[in-house]
C-alpha cells in the first residue's frame, strides 16, 4: 500500500512507517516502544515517519506487549536447521507465511533466529525474554525429553509448542495427530496389496519422529504385515536420496515407502529413476505435507496432505491466547489427510495419473465426472480363493475413502454394462458359484422394500428416486447382490402383485420393473424370495392359506390347492416382461436366484422338491435358494433341487457362520447368510468371513435410503442403515459392512454410477427466516449450501461454514435477508469436494416456496385414473402425462398463491395442457399463462389471485400429451415475524455456582423465534468465545468443547427471528462451574455394592473394601480399603465405569485421602483414557486428613501398557494401587477439576 493509498484508506500500519523510514517492522517497534536495537539516527527517521503517517499502534498490538513501554510488539521463533537447508523446506516457509498472516491482523511482527541446537535457541530465548524484545514465542520440533521445556518455563517466557501435549510439559501445544495419519497411510497401502512398507523419517531425538515411527510399528503389526524399515535422516534431500537408495538396494525392497517431508519424496522418486525402478507399478512412494512440490513431479506425489499455513496460524492464535492468559488449554490441529495420485497404486499395477494430482488406484477420490476405472485394471485376477492375506487390508477398508467405488460417470448408467457380464448368469459349480468362469462371492444388504413399500404411511410402491438411490447407495457400500422380499413376494393388498385369489394386479409390476432394470444397469445381481413365512404387509404363505380356509397355515406345504396357488402366483412373477429390458424375469440375469420364501421354518423335503423343481423348470439358467429363521434348514440341504441355503443371524456371529457354512458344503450346496444383524458385525467378524472359502455370500439387514423430500427413510426395526451414518456407531456398521464386500468381492468390472444432484424442495418461513429443505444424494458425506441475492445466476455466499448432514436438513438460513434469495445445495465427498449442485431455488422476503417431486401422487388434491407416471433420467425425476388420446387431469390445493409453475418435456407435436384455477373447489376458470420454451423444455407460468384455492393441468385427447416434469408452487408465506420475539430467561442464571460440567444450557422457550444464537466465554465482555453459535432451533445446546471445573463463565442467548432479535432477559448472565464428580460414594447402598464397583486385582494382594462414614470428608461416606500389598507388592482395585466420563476441561485430578500412619507406603492412581492406560503415584505418609491433587499432566504410560497420546475426553475405567506396608486407607470426594 503506498503512503497516499494508505491515507485514503483511514488506515496506516506499522509496514507503511517500515517502508517510508525503509527499515523492517521489528525496527519500527523498537523505536517505537524506546528498546535498544536501532541506532539514533535511524530512531529519529522512524518517529518522522510515524508523526508524518499519522500512525498508532493497534490496541491488540499494545496489550500483546503488555503497554506501549513494555515489551515490544514481537512473536519469537527460533529454528535449530542449517540456512540452506530452511531455505528449501518447504513446510517452514508455509508456516511462517501462516503465522505472519496472523500477525499482520494485529500488526505485530515475527523475530526468526537460525541456531544450531537447542541449547543455542534456549540461549537466544532467555535473551529476548529476558530484554523484553518479545512477548512470547512459538516453540518447533519439540523433542523428547527437550532440555527448552523446563529451562523457558523456569523463566515464565509465554508460549505454544508445537508438538504432542506429551512431549511438551507445561506449555500450551498444538499439534497435529501423526499417529492417525501414518495409520491412514499405511492402511491405504496395504489395501493396494502392499506388504513391505517403509519409511524416511526425520531426525530420531524429535517427538514427531518417535511418535511416527511407533505407529507405524504397531499398525504394521496390526494389519499382519512385514515388520516395518524406518530409517532417520535430516529432512535434507540429499539424506533423503541416500536413505531411498539404502532401502531399494536392500534385498527386501520395500514396495512402498512413507517419505516424512515432501523434499526427501521427491529426491526419492529421482532414484527410484536412477535405480530403473517404475513408480508406481515397482514402488509406491508418499508424501508427508503436500507442498506444491508434489504436484510438479511426474508421476505427481501421493501425499498427506496438511493446511501448514492454518496450522501456522493457528499455532499463532493460540499463542495470542496464552499472552492474554484467555485460554492456555492445548489442542489438535486439524489432521493430514490422504490425498493418492500418481505415485502410489495397487502393487505391480500403475494406476491413471491425470496430472492434475488424482490417481484411480483402489482408493478412489473422485471430484467430478471421471472416466470409469480401465476395465483392464479391474480385470479378475485367477480364481479369487480369499486367501488369509486379506487380514492386512481390513483396516484400510474401515477407511470410508477405501470404500466408496465412485459416485460419477461419463457416460449414463443407464446403457448396460459390457453384456458379456450383465447378459451373463451366475453359476454354481458344487459349493461355489462363479460369474463368467470366475469365482463369484459378494456381500451386500437386503432391500426388502423395493417392490412394495411400509414406510410411506401405508402400504404402497416405493418411488423410482427412492428405488433408484437405495441401489446406488448399496453400490457405493460395496455390495454386488442385493436380496429383497417384494420383488416376489405382494399378496393380500390393494397395491400388490396378487391383491386376492385368482386376481393379478398387473401395475404392481411397475417399481419391480424399474428395481431389476436398475439394478441391472449398476451392475447389481438380485435375491427373490417369492413367499414369506411372515404375515407381513406384503403377505405371504398365511396370505394363501387363509384364502383357501386352511384349519393351519403350515398345511399350506401338503394342501394341493395351496402348492397349485404357489406355482400359479410364482409363474405369474417368472413370466412377467419388464419393459425396461425386454426381458421375462425368468430369462434375466440380473436375478441371480429365486428363494423358495423368506424363512420358511415348516418346509418339509417333498415340498421343497417339487417347488425347486418347478421353479428350476421355469428359470432353469437362475438359480434356487431355500432356508429357515435360524440354523441351516434339513429339507434345503438335502434337496437337490436346492442351489443356495439361506441361513439368517441376530445377531451376528462369524463363529456360527463359520460353522454353518461348514456344514453346508460339506453336503456339497452353496453357503449364503441371507440376513444378519448389520449393528452386530464387528471388524473381526468381517476378517474371519472373507477368509473363509465356505462363504459365499453375506447380506446384512438392512439398507434405507434418502426419503423423496428430505433427510432419510427412517425405519424402526433397530437394523437401519443410512449411509454415511446417523451416529458414531451406524457409521462404524456402515463402515464395516462395507469392508466386508470390498475384501470378499475383490475387484469387479462394473458399471458406473451417475450422480443425482440435490434437489431443493421446500423454502419455508419459520416466523420471517427461511427453512431450506432438500432431497439427498446418493454417496453424499455433507452438502454446502449457498445463497444468492441477486438471482439464481449468482453471484454465490457460503452459508455453511461447516458442513451439513442429511440429517441436518430442513436447515435454517440465520442470516435471512429482507430481499428475494435464491438457494442452491451441493453434495460433498468424503474430502469436501463437489459431487454435484442442485438446481437454484428462490422465495421473496414474505413467500414460501414448493417443488412437487411428482414421485407420487401426495402432494396433489385430484388426478385422474389415466394419468401414467414413468421414470425420467437416471432416477431423479418422473414423467407424468395421459395415454395417448387420453384426457386427464392434476388439481393442487393451494392456499395464499402467489405463482404456480410447470415445466414440460415438449417436442414440436406435443400438445400442452390448459390451466385452471378455482375459488370454492368447484369451478373452475381457465387462465392463460405465460409460457416460455427452452430446448426441450416449456414452462407454464401463472400469478394467481390470491384467493385461489385451487391449481389444475387439464390435457385435452391428444396422440402426444406433453409430459409434465417439474411443478413448483410460490405462496405467500405463512409464519412471518412483524414483531421481535417475546421474552425469555437463560439458564444457568446470574451467580450460579456448582455448575455441572456436563450439562447442557438452557432458556425457557421465546414466542415468535425462528431460532436462537449463543455465545458464552469467560470473559465478562464476552471476547474470545469459547463458543459462538447461532441457529439454534431447541431451547438446549451443549456446547462442543469441554468446560472448565471452577470456572467463570459468561453467557448471552438472543432469541431472532425475521423482524428483530431478543437477549434473555437475564442476559448476560455469570455462572461459575463445579468441580466434575468421579466418584464420592454416595451412590452404593452397601459395602457389597462398593465391591462390586471396584473389583480387585487378582494379580495383587488382598484387598477388603467398606463404606466409612466417620472418616470421610465431612459429609457422607468415604471409600475404606484394608489392603495387605504381599508378595507381589502391591494390592489393586478397579473399577469400569458404568459409562465413559468427559474430563476434557479438567486440569488436575483431585481426591480426599487418609492415610493410616504406617511408613512406607504409596497410593498409585491409575485410569484407562481412550483405551490407553495412565498413572501416576503419590506418597502416603502420616494420619492427617488430606486432599491430593495430582497434575493430570503428571500422568504417564505404564511401562508395560501402549504408549499413545492422553485423550481426557473418553476415561472408561479407574483404578487405585495400594503399594509398600499393609494397612487401612480412606479416599473420597474424587473430582477432575481445573
Amino acid at each position: 500500500m503506498s503512503e497516499a493509498s494508505a491515507r485514503r484508506s483511514g488506515r496506516v500500519t506499522i509496514n507503511d512507517v517500515a517502508a517510508r523510514a525503509g527499515v523492517s517492522r521489528g525496527a519500527v517497534s523498537l523505536a517505537f516502544n524506546n528498546r535498544p536495537g536501532v541506532s539514533a539516527a535511524t530512531r529519529e527517521r522512524i518517529m518522522e515517519a510515524v508523526t508524518e503517517l499519522g500512525w498508532v499502534p493497534s490496541q491488540t498490538a499494545i496489550k500483546l506487549s503488555g503497554s506501549a513501554t513494555g515489551a515490544a510488539d514481537t512473536v519469537g521463533l527460533v529454528i535449530a536447521r542449517p540456512a540452506r537447508q530452511l531455505g528449501l523446506e518447504p513446510f517452514y516457509m508455509e508456516f511462517i507465511s501462516g503465522a505472519e498472516s496472523v500477525l499482520e491482523e494485529h500488526r505485530c511482527s515475527l523475530l526468526l533466529h537460525l541456531v544450531r541446537d537447542v541449547t543455542q535457541e534456549i540461549d537466544v530465548h532467555r535473551e529476548w525474554w529476558q530484554s523484553r524484545r518479545i512477548a512470547g514465542s512459538i516453540l518447533v520440533d519439540i523433542q523428547q525429553n527437550d532440555p527448552r521445556v523446563t529451562e523457558l518455563a523456569a523463566i515464565g517466557l509465554p508460549a505454544v509448542a508445537v508438538g504432542h501435549p506429551s512431549l511438551t510439559g507445561g506449555f500450551t501445544s498444538v499439534w497435529t495427530d501423526d499417529e492417525a495419519a501414518v495409520h491412514e497411510a499405511v492402511r491405504y497401502l496395504a489395501a493396494l496389496g502392499h506388504r513391505r512398507i517403509a519409511r524416511v523419517g526425520g531426525h530420531p531425538s524429535l517427538g514427531h519422529t518417535i511418535i511416527r515411527t511407533a505407529a507405524l510399528n504397531t499398525i504394521v503389526a496390526e494389519l499382519g504385515l512385514e515388520p516395518a524399515r524406518s530409517v532417520t535422516t535430516d529432512y535434507s534431500g540429499e539424506q533423503g536420496a541416500r536413505a531411498t537408495r539404502s532401502l531399494l538396494a536392500s534385498p527386501h525392497r520395500p514396495t512402498a515407502i512413507i517419505y516424512d517431508n515432501d523434499i526427501m519424496a521427491v529426491a526419492g522418486l529421482s532414484v527410484a529413476a536412477e535405480m530403473g525402478l517404475d513408480v508406481p507399478r515397482d514402488v509406491s512412494l508418499i508424501a508427508w505435507d503436500d507442498s506444491q512440490l508434489c504436484q510438479l513431479t511426474h508421476p505427481t506425489l501421493s501425499a498427506m496432505s496438511h493446511d501448514v499455513f492454518g496450522f501456522g496460524a493457528d499455532v499463532t492464535r493460540r499463542l495470542f491466547d496464552v499472552v492474554h492468559r484467555r485460554d492456555l488449554s492445548s489442542g489438535p490441529a486439524a489432521s493430514p489427510m490422504l490425498l493418492p495420485r500418481g505415485s502410489s497404486a495397487p502393487r505391480g499395477n500403475p494406476p491413471t495419473d491425470d496430472g492434475q494430482g488424482s490417481a484411480r488406484s483402489g482408493y478412489p477420490l473422485r471430484t467430478g465426472p471421471a472416466s470409469p476405472p480401465s476395465p483392464t485394471a479391474l480385470e479378475p485376477k485367477g480364481r479369487f480363493a480369499m486367501p488369509l492375506h486379506r487380514r492386512r487390508i481390513l483396516a484400510a477398508l474401515l477407511t470410508v475413502g477405501a470404500l466408496i467405488t465412485g459416485t460419477a460417470a461419463s457416460s449414463p448408467a443407464t446403457a448396460d454394462p459390457p453384456r458379456r457380464t450383465v447378459d451373463t448368469f451366475v453359476q454354481r459349480e458344487g459349493t461355489t458359484l462363479t460369474l463368467q468362469g470366475e469365482p463369484f462371492r459378494f456381500a451386500g444388504t437386503n432391500l426388502y422394500w423395493l417392490g412394495l413399500d411400509e414406510n410411506v404411511g401405508g402400504t404402497d410402491h416405493p418411488t423410482y428416486f427412492r428405488i433408484d438411490d437405495a441401489l446406488k447407495t448399496a453400490r457405493i457400500m460395496n455390495a454386488t447382490v442385493v436380496r429383497s422380499h417384494t420383488l416376489g413376494t405382494s399378496l393380500g393388498c390393494a397395491p400388490c402383485i396378487q391383491p386376492g385369489p385368482g386376481e393379478f394386479n398387473n401395475d404392481a409390476f411397475a417399481p419391480i420393473d424399474y428395481a431389476i432394470a436398475r439394478a441391472r444397469a449398476y451392475g447389481l445381481r438380485l435375491i427373490v424370495p417369492l413367499t414369506d413365512q411372515w404375515d407381513y404387509y406384503h403377505g405371504g404363505y398365511p396370505t394363501i392359506a387363509k384364502w383357501l380356509g386352511l384349519k393351519d397355515p403350515e398345511h399350506f406345504y401338503t394342501d394341493p390347492r395351496a402348492k397349485a396357488a404357489y406355482k400359479e402366483y410364482s409363474r405369474q412373477v417368472l413370466n412377467h416382461r419388464n419393459p425396461y429390458t425386454g426381458l421375462r424375469y425368468k430369462d434375466d440375469p440380473t436375478v441371480m436366484s429365486w428363494e423358495l420364501g423368506n424363512e420358511l421354518n415348516g418346509m418339509t423335503r417333498d415340498w421343497v422338491d417339487e417347488m425347486g423343481a418347478y421353479l428350476g423348470k421355469l428359470a432353469p439358467r437362475q438359480l434356487i435358494s431355500a432356508g429357515r429363521q435360524q440354523g441351516v434348514d434339513t429339507a434345503a440341504l438335502t434337496s437337490p433341487e436346492v442351489d443356495i441355503v439361506d441361513v439368517h443371524y441376530y445377531p451376528s456371529s462369524a463363529l456360527t457362520m463359520a460353522a454353518d457354512a461348514a456344514r453346508v458344503t460339506s453336503r456339497g450346496k452353496v453357503y449364503l447368510a441371507g440376513e444378519h444383524g448389520s449393528d452386530s458385525l464387528t471388524a473381526a467378524d468381517a476378517l474371519t468371513l472373507a477368509d473363509n472359502p465356505n462363504v459365499t455370500g453375506v447380506l446384512s439387514w438392512s439398507l434405507f435410503g434418502h426419503a423423496d423430500d428430505h433427510g432419510y427413510v427412517q425405519h424402526d426395526d433397530g437394523f437401519t442403515l443410512h449411509y454415511p451414518g446417523d451416529t458414531a456407531a451406524m457409521r462404524t456398521d456402515v463402515l464395516a459392512n462395507a469392508a466386508l464386500a470390498k475384501m470378499i468381492g475383490g475387484q469387479r468390472r462394473l458399471p458406473a454410477l451417475p450422480v443425482t444432484p440435490p434437489l431443493i424442495t421446500s423454502i419455508t418461513k419459520q416466523s420471517g427466516i427461511n427453512e431450506i429443505a432438500w432431497r439427498g444424494t446418493a454417496g453424499a458425506h455433507t452438502y454446502r449450501v449457498q445463497r444468492s441475492v441477486r438471482g439464481a445466476h449468482g453471484p454465490w455466499t457460503t452459508l455453511t461454514t461447516t458442513p451439513v448432514g442429511d440429517n441436518d436438513t430442513p436447515w435454517l438460513d440465520p442470516t435471512t435477508p429482507q430481499t428475494q434469495a435464491s438457494y442452491r445445495v451441493s453434495a460433498l465427498d468424503r474430502a469436501g469436494r463437489t459431487l454435484a449442485t442442485s438446481a437454484p431455488l428462490g422465495a421473496g422476503p414474505s413467500q414460501d416456496a414448493e417443488v412437487d417431486t411428482l414421485q407420487n401422487w401426495a402432494r396433489m388434491s385430484a388426478h385422474s385414473d389415466s394419468l401414467q407416471r414413468a421414470p425420467d433420467g437416471d432416477g431423479d425425476g418422473v414423467r407424468i402425462a395421459p395415454r395417448p388420446r387420453a384426457t386427464a387431469h392434476a388439481a393442487w390445493k393451494v392456499e395464499r398463491p402467489e405463482a404456480f409453475t410447470a415445466r414440460f418435456a415438449t417436442r414440436a407435436d406435443s400438445a400442452l395442457p390448459t390451466t385452471e384455477v378455482t375459488q370454492d373447489g368447484t369451478t373452475w376458470k381457465q387462465v392463460k399463462p405465460v409460457r416460455t420454451t427452452t430446448g426441450g423444455t416449456t414452462t407454464l407460468r401463472i400469478e394467481p389471485p390470491h384467493d385461489t384455492a385451487g391449481v389444475r393441468l387439464v390435457w385435452a385427447a391428444a396422440s402426444h400429451p406433453a409430459p409434465l416434469t417439474g411443478l413448483t408452487l410460490v405462496r405467500k408465506a405463512a409464519s412471518v415475524a412483524t414483531a421481535a420475539p417475546g421474552a425469555f430467561r437463560q439458564n444457568p442464571g446470574d451467580g450460579a455456582t456448582g455448575v455441572p460440567v456436563g450439562e447442557p444450557l438452557t432458556w425457557t422457550a421465546s414466542e415468535n423465534a425462528a431460532h436462537y444464537a449463543l455465545v458464552l466465554s469467560t470473559n465478562a465482555d464476552l471476547s474470545d468465545p469459547v463458543t459462538d453459535v447461532t441457529g439454534l432451533r431447541t431451547t438446549s445446546y451443549r456446547p462442543p468443547v469441554n468446560l472448565r471445573p471452577n470456572t467463570t463463565y459468561h453467557l448471552l442467548v438472543t432469541a431472532v427471528n425475521g423482524a428483530g432479535s431478543r437477549r434473555a432477559e437475564n442476559a448476560p448472565s455469570s455462572f461459575t462451574t463445579g468441580a466434575l464428580t468421579v466418584d464420592d460414594f454416595e451412590g452404593y447402598p452397601d459395602g457389597a455394592a462398593l465391591s462390586a464397583a471396584y473389583s480387585r486385582n487378582p494379580g495383587g494382594g488382598p484387598v477388603a473394601l467398606s463404606l466409612d462414614s466417620q472418616h470421610a470428608d465431612g459429609e457422607g461416606h468415604a471409600l475404606r480399603a484394608a489392603h495387605d500389598p504381599g508378595t507381589p507388592g502391591y494390592s489393586g482395585i478397579v473399577r469400569t465405569l458404568p459409562t465413559a466420563q468427559d474430563w476434557g476441561g479438567a486440569r488436575n485430578l483431585r481426591l480426599w485421602a487418609r492415610p493410616d500412619g504406617t511408613e512406607g507406603r504409596s497410593l498409585t492412581v491409575q485410569f484407562v483414557a481412550a483405551g490407553i492406560y495412565w498413572e501416576k503415584e503419590v506418597p502416603l505418609t502420616g494420619t492427617d486428613n488430606r486432599t491430593v491433587n495430582v497434575p493430570l499432566a503428571d500422568f504417564t504410560n505404564p511401562p508395560w501398557a501402549t504408549k499413545g497420546p492422553l485423550d481426557l475426553t473418553h476415561i472408561t475405567q479407574l483404578s487405585f494401587y495400594f503399594n509398600g506396608q499393609a494397612g487401612t486407607t480412606w479416599i473420597d470426594s474424587i473430582t477432575a477439576t481445573d
